[in-house]
């Protein structure tokens, strides 16, 4: 291994400058800390996926639908009454879209998908049934 080092340095290197043995020893310390690292995480990204930890997370694009349904809930209330402040509005509103935003982070839970399948697969069964 030394000696294809040795090539290889002698190669790229300054033709001016000498190819010592600590030089391509050094040139082998770093290579093989960095196939360590490399492989470090390898088996840290594949442990992470083989134990389900791993997983997406919603984006301010999934938000924005939550944005819409609350912006036109509240432009939909204050126009049933117009010039008057209704704070009730403003309540439901809030309320509509921090339910949006809990569904939204529930869509991108394991958990919840496998848990809300399971209650969709009971309920066309119960239905079948009928």
């Amino acid at each position: 291994m030394l000696g294809e080092l040795t090539e290889q340095l002698q190669a790229r290197a300054d033709p001016q400058a000498p190819v010592t043995e600590a030089r391509v020893e050094s040139a082998a310390s770093i290579i093989s800390a960095n196939k360590a690292e490399d492989f470090v995480r390898l088996v840290v990204a594949v442990f992470f996926l083989l134990a389900g930890v791993a997983q997406a997370s919603p984006t301010a694009s999934d938000y924005q639908a939550c944005h819409a349904r609350g912006a036109l809930g509240l432009r939909h209330c204050l126009d049933r009454s117009p010039g008057t402040d209704l704070p009730v509005c403003w309540d439901n509103a809030r309320a509509a879209v921090q339910r949006c935003y809990a569904d939204v982070r529930n869509e991108y839970d394991p958990g919840y998908r496998a848990e809300k399948r399971a209650a969709e697969m009971r309920a066309r069964e119960q239905h079948e049934r009928k």
